[in-house]
Order: structure tokens, then C-alpha cells, then sequence
């Protein structure tokens, strides 16, 4: 159950942590998000929201990053992705997929207990670890629980494409039908003992957060933040890593990364000026994380944005 604790502080966490979190538009036939889409070479940075976000590829293919994991999918591969997890998605040439996202207020209707328990992510495709950290794999259902599931998801497709008369009610069945698989057969429960033992540690990561915001365009140093905080460095390093799931230095370079993309989508800065106004001294530390994370260069991906419509401001 320690497993459990740390991965709730985690999520907790990780979800306060950055300027990236996503308000969902609500389709008001159903108050959440359904829509089948369809994108060209769009890509969607680490972000997070208190939704279960349902992904279901008809077309095309589509990688999902999470927990130290990318999962790539192809026709008829689906993710379901736990509320606060932070993710990105991404997809090449064309892909059409059913997107659905279940917002908190509907789950918390229905599931009265929702504070109190997470769920596992579900996939149909086994992730690739994106380094040699800890990662929490989604689980990956099979035989007729994954029949269970697709069989759903055509569904909620069909009723998109046709919307026959009464098709809410149609709509809501097929809901409470995942939302019943998950309960029964993903369900992570924490009591209520445990779920307030996460809030003095919170405390002490929220207040990294918080100095990371406001510094990360300037160098920090494991001795600053460890300093900050009135914590030995090396304990500051340990405790860090088990309940962020990552080092102090991956988080910072993702933060730093985040807001790099947002120049680059916001501003006509040269890429290197950007790079450097971000934190980054490193410029060939930069160049190779920017393509691991988005699997482009950055002047590749501003001529991604610009072909998507993204037009940069001018900088004055």
C-alpha cells in the first residue's frame, strides 16, 4: 500500500505543479467532452486535467507520453488515461480518433468516493520506457475484458456518427458501463488515513513548485533548492525522486521545456535566444532534449505550428 501512498502524492503533485493545466470544452448534449477528430501532424505538450481522458485511434496513428512511458497507437488501439496524470499527445499525418474526456464533476455525481481511490491508466499496447527510471505502466486488458472495452468505444463512435434520437441515453449507458470496468477491475483504493498522510509531504513538493515557478528561467543549483528548503542534499535528491518519480533536474528541464514551447508558439525570438531566456546555458543539452520530447528540432516544430496556423507575435 506504500506504492499506493507515493503514487497519490505524485499525481497530487504533478497536477498543481505547472501552468498546464487544460479546461475541457464541454459538449453541452452530454456536459463532457465527446467528439470524433480528426488532426494533421498536431502535437499537444505535457498537460494535465481533472477528466479520464478516452483516446480510440480510427485512423492514422497517435503517441501518447506518460509516466515515463510512450505509447504508440495505431487503428482500433485506445488509451484511457486516469484524471491528473500528466500527458502529450501527438500525431502524425493524419489521424481520425474518438476523443472523450469525463469531468470530475460528473465522476464525483456518481462516484461519491472518488477522493478516495485512483485508477490504473488503461491501454491496449504495452508502453516503451522513455528512460531507466521507475514507471507506472498502464494496465493492458485482455480476452473478453478488451473485446468489453472496443465494443464500447464502437459504440460511443456510432453514436457520434448517427446521433438517432435518445442517443444520450445511449451515451450515458455506454459511460457507466467503462466507468464499471474501471471501478471493478482498475480501482487503486486508499483509505482515508492514507490520503491525509500525503499532505505533509505535498507541503514540502508544493513548495518546490512554487520556487521553480518563479526561478526557472535562472540557474538552480541542487544546493539552492536544498538550501530553500532547510534539507541536506542528498536527502533532498532521495526524497524527490521517490515521490516525483523523476530527478529534480528532469523536472526543472521539463518545466524549462514547457515554456520554451510557448515561445516558440507565441514569439518570432530566435531559437537560441529562447533556449537561454528559459534557463537553458547548455545550448546542445537543449537542442537534444527538445527533440527527444517533441521528436523534432525546434525550428522544425515552429514550421509545424506555422503550417497548422499558429502564428507567432511579433517581438517588440
Amino acid at each position: 500500500m506504500r506504492e499506493a501512498i507515493t503514487e497519490d502524492i505524485r499525481r497530487s503533485i504533478m497536477s498543481r505543479s505547472t501552468a498546464t493545466y487544460e479546461t475541457i470544452k464541454l459538449d453541452q448534449d452530454v456536459n463532457m467532452r465527446y467528439s470524433c477528430c480528426t488532426d494533421y501532424n498536431f502535437f499537444v505538450p505535457m498537460h494535465w486535467h481533472d477528466s479520464i481522458e478516452v483516446i480510440y485511434v480510427l485512423e492514422g496513428e497517435s503517441t501518447i507520453n506518460m509516466d515515463q512511458q510512450t505509447y504508440a497507437l495505431s487503428v482500433n488501439d485506445f488509451i484511457i488515461i486516469d484524471s491528473n496524470i500528466i500527458h502529450s499527445t501527438q500525431t502524425r499525418d493524419r489521424c481520425h480518433f474518438l476523443l472523450i474526456q469525463i469531468p470530475y464533476q460528473f465522476l464525483q455525481t456518481y462516484i461519491p468516493d472518488i477522493d478516495y481511490m485512483h485508477f490504473k491508466s488503461i491501454s491496449s499496447v504495452a508502453g516503451i520506457p522513455l528512460s531507466d527510471g521507475v514507471s507506472s505502466n498502464p494496465a493492458l486488458p485482455s480476452g473478453e475484458l478488451l473485446q468489453q472495452l472496443r465494443s464500447i468505444l464502437i459504440q460511443l463512435v456510432d453514436l457520434w456518427n448517427t446521433k438517432p434520437d435518445g442517443y444520450r441515453l445511449k451515451y450515458y449507458s455506454c459511460i457507466f458501463e467503462l466507468l464499471y470496468i474501471m471501478i471493478t477491475h482498475f480501482r487503486v483504493p486508499i483509505t482515508q488515513n492514507e490520503y491525509h498522510q500525503t499532505e505533509k509531504y505535498m507541503e514540502r513538493l508544493e513548495q518546490v513548485m512554487n520556487y521553480v515557478k518563479l526561478h526557472y528561467q535562472e540557474p538552480i543549483s541542487m544546493q539552492d533548492i536544498s538550501n530553500y528548503l532547510a534539507l541536506n542534499p542528498s536527502y533532498f535528491t532521495r526524497f524527490f525522486k521517490k515521490y516525483m518519480n523523476m530527478t529534480f533536474t528532469e523536472y526543472l528541464n521539463t518545466i524549462r521545456l514547457h515554456g520554451i514551447y510557448n515561445d516558440i508558439l507565441t514569439t518570432d525570438l530566435p531559437i537560441q535566444t529562447i533556449a537561454e531566456r528559459n534557463g537553458f546555458t547548455n545550448y546542445k543539452l537543449f537542442m537534444r532534449m527538445f527533440r527527444q520530447t517533441y521528436g523534432c528540432t525546434p525550428s522544425q516544430k515552429r514550421k509545424e505550428l506555422a503550417v497548422t496556423g499558429h502564428k507567432p507575435h511579433a517581438h517588440k
